[in-house]
């Protein structure tokens, strides 16, 4: 707590600041004004630095070492609600080698459409991974094939 109080033998006015420290006046006017002057040096700095070119989207997708395995056959079972999207199973990248990831049913965010990963070779040879996300849309994306591949499941 700050109070003022007036100094008879130095003929000024002391702020006693936090701790009981005795400084004139003109002292926390000056540390007042010097913040003032940082605080609008800091933003003009930053909004310098935030200035972006026009420049292509990054690729959203990992290299990863090669194509994954064929997809795994699986039964859908019945939708639990009207709302639920259905995510199919896929193959994702965890690192190191590929996860299966069972197909299941998911609240879909209102406006989006369930979008699973990609996978594909770049032109430089590499393979690049791209994990599925729920994205803005109104239409199912393009469906499996209607005659999946035999079931390899080894999870049930």
């Amino acid at each position: 707590m700050e109070s003022a109080s007036r100094d008879v033998m130095a003929g000024g006015w002391y702020i006693y600041g936090v701790g009981g420290i005795r400084r004139p006046a003109w002292f926390w006017a000056m540390e007042t004004a010097a913040l003032k002057v940082a605080i609008a040096l800091s933003l003009g700095a930053l909004s310098i630095g935030c200035v972006a070119g026009a420049q292509s989207t990054p690729a959203r997708g990992v290299i990863v070492s090669g194509p994954p395995p064929a997809p795994l056959a699986e039964a859908r079972p019945p939708p639990p609600g009207p709302s639920a999207a259905w995510v199919a199973g896929y193959w994702h990248w965890n690192g190191a080698t590929y996860t299966w990831i069972p197909g299941h049913w998911e609240s879909a965010p209102p406006g989006m459409v369930w979008y699973g990963p990609t996978y594909g070779a770049t032109a430089d040879g590499n393979y690049l991974y791209e994990p599925g996300a729920f994205r803005p849309g109104t239409a199912a994306p393009p469906s499996a094939p209607a005659h999946p591949p035999p079931s390899a499941n080894a999870l049930r």
